[in-house]
């Protein structure tokens, strides 16, 4: 449903400019914590659009939530004047997020791999249907790069490209990832999250360079 993930996609944006407005507060007492305007209208995304909407669009995709919050944050820097890096926080941040969701996908029996045989990494659905272990296979690569991201962070290495690295690290992985599991396709073999897959290494690649450029001088 287009209206239910524009609409997600709002809500998400919204919700990051609040978080970035208070991280900015929260190190420079001069600025508000958040524009009254922009959290009541996040405040009205999440009860009334993300409830009531979104919740019917089957799977909130991810790949267009990491879309929308990283150009609300954007957006939010821009407005506030706040030019420090924030992305290795969102870095940690994004894959503890997508993993306690996957989690809930695995209680919840909910974003199925495809029917594949039964073999001893297959799991069943609700028929006893054995299939290809989507929602597992998600959390543990966020898990890996949520220790490749605290590595990073330890050794100080390219700091400030870390939600960079990742964003290209989930994009290119769902891309793959989506062959094995059970969404809409919507051109040939290619479903919409693949396309949301694609956009997101083209924005975390673009994104490195630039602050590589920016780096360099």
């Amino acid at each position: 449903k287009p209206v239910a993930t524009v609409d997600f996609l709002s809500a998400r944006g919204l919700a990051a400019y609040d978080l970035v407005a208070a991280t900015v507060a929260s190190h420079d007492s001069r600025r508000p914590i958040t524009p009254p305007v922009v959290s009541a209208q996040a405040d009205r995304s999440f009860s009334r659009t993300t409830t009531i909407r979104v919740l019917d669009d089957h799977g909130k995709p991810i790949t267009g939530a990491l879309l929308g919050g990283y150009a609300g944050v954007e957006i939010a820097k821009q407005l506030l004047g706040y030019r420090h890096t924030t992305g290795d926080w969102f870095a940690l941040i994004a894959p503890v997020g997508i993993m306690l969701g996957r989690v809930g996908c695995v209680l919840h029996g909910c974003c199925l791999g495809r029917v594949c045989e039964a073999s001893w990494f297959a799991v069943h659905d609700a028929t006893g249907v054995a299939r290809w272990p989507a929602a597992q296979v998600e959390l543990l690569f966020n898990a890996a790069m949520l220790i490749v991201a605290l590595l990073l962070r330890g050794k100080k290495v390219l700091p400030g490209q870390h939600f960079h690295i990742y964003l290209m690290a989930y994009g290119a992985f769902r891309f793959v990832h989506e062959f094995w599991r059970e969404t809409p396709q919507i051109l040939g073999p290619i479903s919409g999250y693949q396309i949301a897959a694609l956009a997101l290494v083209a924005v975390g690649a673009i994104r490195f360079r630039q602050r590589r450029q920016f780096d360099l001088g």
